[in-house]
């Protein structure tokens, strides 16, 4: 992370020729446009598992257009997952002066605050994200994990419920909706929602979890 802060990555040397070349192949975009475009290959390479790249995209958008909050939240949430809590933070306080109203920057802050054990601030935080985007799935998880901690296994439901409801593919929401009606001793519950994990997830991790969990609820 250290070269990040210092002198200018490959990663960032060889975005700026791919948006040179992007640039000369039709009108001159504005600094704006450019910005975007960078964002969006931020958000590209994040999904790859690039993280560098995705470093260097968001910062690049920033230079164009030091007024896109979003690529501040997405930034701090890089920040994070190579535990730079400080300068994330920094990038959250940056997104939502700009950006009041940006649910991913209440949804990275509640993440940061849950590593920092901040278990109060980060449901308050995870629950803005919800309260401005009611269809934030992975919001609705993070808080679901956090309640879980605390015992309240009602919230922990009616989170994972509502997660499911809107992304009903999701292996891992289902995972841990089984875990928690087996702490509930709920077995009958906790049966089908092991056995669907088993049935869709791609992730060799999750179905031998969900197989061990299910031999404990028969």
């Amino acid at each position: 992370m250290a070269r990040w802060i210092v002198g200018l990555s490959a990663g960032a040397v060889s975005l700026a020729g791919s948006l040179l070349v992007l640039a000369a192949c039709g009108a001159e975009a504005t600094p704006e446009e450019e910005a975007a475009d960078a964002h969006r290959l931020g958000l590209q390479r994040k999904e790859q598992g690039n993280l560098q790249g995705a470093y260097d995209a968001y910062s690049h958008a920033l230079e164009l257009n030091p007024g896109l909050a979003e690529a501040y939240s997405d930034r701090a949430y890089i920040y994070y997952s190579y535990n730079h809590l400080e300068s994330a933070m920094e990038d959250l306080s940056n997104a939502l002066e700009l950006d009041p109203e940006l649910a991913s920057a209440y949804y990275h802050r509640g993440l940061i605050m849950a590593a920092q054990e901040l278990t109060d601030d980060a449901i308050l935080a995870l629950t803005r994200a919800v309260q401005l985007d009611p269809e934030y799935t992975d919001a609705y998880y993070q808080r679901a994990r956090l309640y879980f901690g605390l015992d309240e296994f009602e919230s922990v439901i009616a989170d994972l419920s509502t997660a499911i409801e809107l992304a009903p593919k999701s292996d891992r929401y289902y995972l841990l909706r089984g875990q928690v009606y087996l702490v509930m001793d709920e077995p009958e519950l906790a049966v089908p929602d092991l056995e669907y994990v088993i049935t869709i997830s791609e992730d060799d991790d999750l179905v031998t979890v969900a197989k061990q969990m299910l031999s404990m609820a028969r």
